[in-house]
This record gives structure tokens, C-alpha cells and sequence, in this order.
């Protein structure tokens, strides 16, 4: 197993509630695994944990083993070997993420040069095979480009080529589609699916857009006010969904049925971190509740082989 997340959980200063709250899945080598949800379910921190980027004041628990080492063991400087090297990211958006004052072959090549004692004649080569290797035409006028000069497929492209440079065992992909247009975003996916083939690179990709899941997911988790409320294969999960909350955002998909002739919508909100509701932190908006969900927190457990979800309602659906 190349990365084995157990009871992870994260909370911030003195809250008594946890944003990440026992957080278990794993990544096998050369597998894309999804994390799905609503904004705020948790998502994007857990995949910041993995790269232990959290913030100072955060308090965690658990184990994030990568190829049997504890990353949450290791110090600093252990892990900026590991970052870019071993594992990668791509930020949500890469106009924040890429520094304006410098051009396409600088930001690439420090990653590059933070890892290689190689020239920077061979640098350049380096990154010139990658700029084509994402696809992007006239590899030689794009590296002195800066990224307020290129479009914002052109920018996420460069950033999957920083991503890959060093052609890391683990790519987390945080919403890299997002903004992007129909076309653009199939280009994208496709890419990342090559390379990960290409590489035997596993992929952590987190998105709120199912039909991206159904794309390029291999294992899909559901992730709902920082736990995992359903882990399925990701055929199993859109041909057979369980936990209410996985039903609703499938159904909540444009070119579902229309429910009384108005698109479908699972009711309420989110609650914030500091509302969390006692029992199922789903039931004030679960159409399934019972009394056992208002007092009682559902673990996640096995129903089938591979598919587990986190209800007491299973049987009533």
C-alpha cells in the first residue's frame, strides 16, 4: 500500500469539535482515488495533512503512513525531500498558486533544482519534454512567458508539469478542473489519467463534480462535515449508492429527473463547525433519519466487499 491514512482526525485552538474526524482510506501504487463533497466537508485539508501543510495551531491525531513511514513523525526538513520528490499537488486555482513574478521556466526549474544537482542547460531540456509532455504547443516560447500571459488551462497545464517533474509516486489533484471550460476540463483529465498510467502514479483528486469522478475515479470517498460517510468503487457507487447523503448529490446532478418538476436538491445546509448536530452529523438534513441517528454516531462499516458507508438506516432504503 502506498499510503495508508488511519483515524486521522484535526481540530483548530479549542474547538471541541474536530474538522477532520477519524478519517481512514488508502491509495495502492498507479490507483486515482476521489475524495467528493460539499464545500467545507473536509476535503481540501485532508489532502493538506497528507502534505503536512497544516497550520501551527492545529491539533491532529492518527497516521498518515507513506510507503510505511509516518509522516506526522517526520520533521521539516525530512519532508521537503518528500514534497515535489515523493508526493506532488496541484493547487485549486493556479493563478494564486503560480508566483506572478516569475516566468514558466523559473517556476519549474526551482522544483527541479530543489531535488537534482543537475546544469541549467539540463534543466531546460528537462522542462521543455514536460511543457510538451502536458500537451502545450511551442514549448520554447511558453518558458518565458509569466503566468498573467497565459489562459487558464495554459496556467493549470504548467502546473501539472511542476507537479510531475520529478515524477512523484502520489499526485493530490485539488479541484484542478475547477473554472475551467467543458473542453478544457476533459483535456485536463485525460492528461492526468495519462500520466498517471504512464508513471504508475497514484492520484488523490478531490472535486464536488460527480461526472469528473465518474471519469477518472477508480475508488470514490464521500466526505460530509469532515468524516467519510460512504468508500465504494467507483462502478459500485453510481450504479449503487447508499448513504442518503451519496444519493443526494447524485440526484442533485443536472440531467437527473426532475422531482415534482424542479432539479432536486438535498434540503438545508451545510452547519457550520461549532453546530455540528449530536448523533449522525447528517440528520437534520437526512430524509431517512430515525431515532437512533438523533443520539448515536454511525460508524463507517462494510455492508459488501469494498463498499462501506457510515448509516443506521441501511436496510429502511
Amino acid at each position: 500500500m502506498l499510503l495508508e491514512v488511519k483515524n486521522l482526525k484535526i481540530k483548530f485552538n479549542n474547538n471541541e469539535n474536530y474538522t477532520i474526524d477519524d478519517i481512514n482510506l488508502d491509495v495502492k501504487n498507479g490507483e486515482i482515488i476521489s475524495l467528493v463533497g460539499e464545500s467545507g466537508s473536509g476535503k481540501s485539508l485532508t489532502s493538506l495533512a497528507i502534505m503536512k501543510l497544516i497550520s501551527a495551531n492545529a491539533h491532529i491525531e492518527g497516521n498518515i503512513k507513506f510507503e510505511g513511514r509516518d509522516l506526522l513523525d517526520l520533521n521539516e526538513k525530512d519532508m521537503c525531500d518528500i514534497r515535489g520528490k515523493e508526493i506532488s499537488m496541484i493547487f485549486q486555482e493556479p493563478m494564486i498558486a503560480l508566483n506572478p513574478l516569475f516566468n514558466v521556466e523559473y517556476q519549474i526549474g526551482e522544483v527541479i533544482k530543489e531535488h537534482t544537482n543537475l546544469k541549467k542547460t539540463e534543466r531546460r531540456h528537462i522542462i521543455i519534454d514536460l511543457l510538451e509532455k502536458v500537451k502545450i504547443k511551442n514549448p520554447n516560447d511558453v518558458l518565458k512567458k509569466y503566468p498573467h500571459e497565459l489562459s487558464g488551462g495554459m496556467r493549470q497545464r504548467i502546473m501539472i508539469a511542476m507537479a510531475i517533474a520529478l515524477k512523484p509516486k502520489l499526485l493530490i489533484a485539488d479541484e484542478p478542473t475547477t473554472a475551467l471550460d467543458v473542453t478544457v476540463q476533459k483535456e485536463i483529465l485525460k492528461l492526468i489519467k495519462d500520466i498517471s498510467k504512464e508513471y504508475n502514479m497514484s492520484v488523490i483528486f478531490i472535486t464536488h463534480d460527480l461526472d469528473v469522478v465518474a471519469e477518472i475515479a477508480d475508488k470514490v470517498y464521500v466526505m460530509y462535515l469532515g468524516k467519510i460517510v460512504e468508500e465504494a468503487d467507483v462502478y459500485e457507487f453510481f450504479d449503487n449508492p447508499k448513504h442518503p447523503y451519496s444519493k443526494g448529490l447524485l440526484m442533485s446532478r443536472l440531467g437527473e429527473e426532475l422531482v415534482n418538476n424542479r432539479f432536486y436538491s438535498i434540503k438545508g445546509n451545510v452547519p457550520t463547525i461549532d453546530k455540528i448536530p449530536n448523533g449522525c452529523s447528517f440528520n437534520n438534513r437526512c430524509e431517512y433519519c430515525i431515532e437512533q441517528c438523533l443520539n448515536d454516531r454511525p460508524k463507517l462499516k462494510e455492508i459488501k466487499n469494498n463498499h462501506k458507508i457510515s448509516c443506521f438506516n441501511i436496510d429502511l432504503r
